[in-house]
């Protein structure tokens, strides 16, 4: 009897499993749900738990994501409503049921697009994304028309919203306010304004919002537009910016160019110095195994890499700006190494610097582009390495390279080893991976060291210098004081 008892409770709980697990799977047919489709992520809890501050809003949120937290979040819900009924107005024609039904269609679409399931209501998500996108609409038109709305005059207010606008949690598809743009028309200065995709770009390349890197100039802007000039080419507002602010690095540190190869050859020291660097490498790699060959994961810091003989130079310091640079202005990125130089455009650190990299690393690591193209991951993984302590971050400011707005130097220095923690990387395909391999290489070379220390040692100060020229000036005067004492001895006059 007891084993009957037995058999129906297990069959009970089979029951009861298999039934669970049916619905579940039933759900996901009433709700397709495609990996491809998610395009709004959250950053994991490992990775947030050190910087929580840098990837949360401020002022503003938008999306599902922590709305509502804290008082200021809470007043600017207030101003939404406002922003909400400025923006209806700009076209008396459409009624407030007509917005409601056109974002309901796209609720669906919307939703799949987070990654964590969003716990609103069809209603309440509705309601949100038609709050909240009509907000960074009216919000960026008004700036754009320079109206005298507290938000967008306030000076502390700007830079924060702006801010907050690129974070990778506070997002809403670009889809959605594409369809909110198109339903309403209005004029300014009796002229039509831009397409949705110029009032976007240039909002966020602006100077006046926030001064951003020298490389962020008005033709990338317009080459931005010219080359994605459809909303359906990018998934949010952050996803746009990052198109704008990184583009591929103009300089590949795996290749040189043939002439450059050429003119390298033609100076004779460089011909025996290669040689024998060329001797010793293929003695070294015929007795090391073939782990020797694969690019390393790491390059020294600057204070080792300034006593390996790398000199430091700010790259494009010298190149004067002319109408060839305009069109193609320099990045950030494009860092480059060659002959035992060290060449790294100039960066300017403050307090927005820190949210924007860090939501821009985080945005490349959820998806936002193929692993080889990570360019930010790996320009954050080799100011990881370089930067180990405030020591090398006055060595880069003394070089002319990095210009730091924060509190301290050691501040900087944790914020750099922290900004690419947990971040994956393809150490062989990266586009640093070939710079990582020669200055890897030109570290391991002793000619560099022994010409840095004799520097370092006899040429560091006016004083060295002194005392070297006047040990010399002994040395010859003693040489000659015995020569001129034994030469009559061997070679008496007659």
């Amino acid at each position: 009897m007891a084993q009957d008892q037995g058999e129906a409770v297990a069959v009970d709980i089979e029951d009861a499993v298999l039934s669970s697990v049916r619905s579940n799977i039933n759900a996901l047919h009433r709700n397709p749900m495609a990996p491809e489709s998610f395009t709004i992520f959250r950053v994991p809890a490992h990775v947030r738990q050190r910087n929580t501050h840098l990837y949360e809003p401020r002022m503003v949120s938008v999306g599902p994501y922590g709305r509502g937290d804290g008082p200021v979040l809470r007043a600017m819900e207030q101003h939404k409503w406002r922003y909400l009924q400025d923006f209806l107005s700009r076209n008396p024609y459409n009624c407030i049921d007509h917005y409601i039904a056109e974002i309901r269609v796209l609720e669906p679409r919307a939703r799949r697009c987070y990654f964590e399931p969003v716990d609103l209501s069809a209603d309440a998500f509705v309601e949100m994304l038609l709050l909240d996108g009509c907000f960074v609409l009216e919000f960026i038109i008004k700036w754009s028309q320079g109206d005298d709305d507290s938000v967008c005059t306030a000076g502390w207010s700007l830079p924060l919203v702006r801010g907050d606008l690129l974070l990778l949690e506070n997002q809403i598809p670009l889809f959605v306010l594409e369809k909110l743009f198109e339903l309403v028309t209005f004029t300014m200065d009796d002229e039509e304004i831009p397409s949705l995709m110029e009032l976007l770009v240039n909002y966020l390349a602006s100077r006046n919002v926030e001064r951003p890197e020298e490389e962020m100039l008005a033709s990338r802007v317009s080459a931005a537009v010219s080359v994605h000039g459809e909303a359906k080419d990018f998934h949010h507002l952050l996803h746009l910016y990052y198109r704008c602010y990184i583009p591929k690095p103009q300089t590949d540190p795996r290749g040189s160019t043939i002439c450059g190869t050429i003119l390298k050859w033609l100076n004779p020291t460089k011909i025996f110095a290669s040689l024998l660097s060329y001797l010793r490498i293929k003695i070294s790699r015929s007795q090391a195994p073939a782990d020797k060959k694969r690019s390393p994961n790491t390059i020294p810091s600057a204070t080792e890499l300034e006593e390996a003989g790398v000199t430091f130079k700010r790259k494009g310091e010298k190149r004067k700006r002319n109408e060839s640079d305009q069109h193609h202005p320099g990045s950030f990125l494009d860092v480059a190494f060659h002959d035992g130089v060290l060449e790294i455009p100039f960066l300017s650190v403050e307090n927005s610097t820190l949210s924007r990299f860090t939501n821009l690393v985080a945005f490349e690591q959820c998806g936002g582009c193929k692993p080889e193209e990570a360019y930010m991951t790996s320009y954050a993984t080799f100011m990881d390495c370089i930067i180990d302590t405030p020591a090398d971050v006055a060595i880069l400011h003394q070089s002319g390279i990095l210009e730091n707005k924060l509190a301290s130097d050691k501040e900087l220095a944790v914020f750099f080893n922290q900004l690419s923690d947990c971040a994956a990387m393809d150490f062989e395909k990266h586009y640093l991976a070939g710079l990582f391999r020669d200055v890897r290489k030109y570290c391991d070379s002793d000619w560099p060291k022994w010409r840095a220390k004799l520097v370092r040692d006899y040429f560091g100060n006016p004083w060295a210098i002194l005392s070297l020229i006047a040990a010399v000036f002994v040395l010859v005067f003693t040489f000659l004081q015995t020569f001129y004492t034994v030469f009559p001895y061997y070679h008496p006059r007659n």
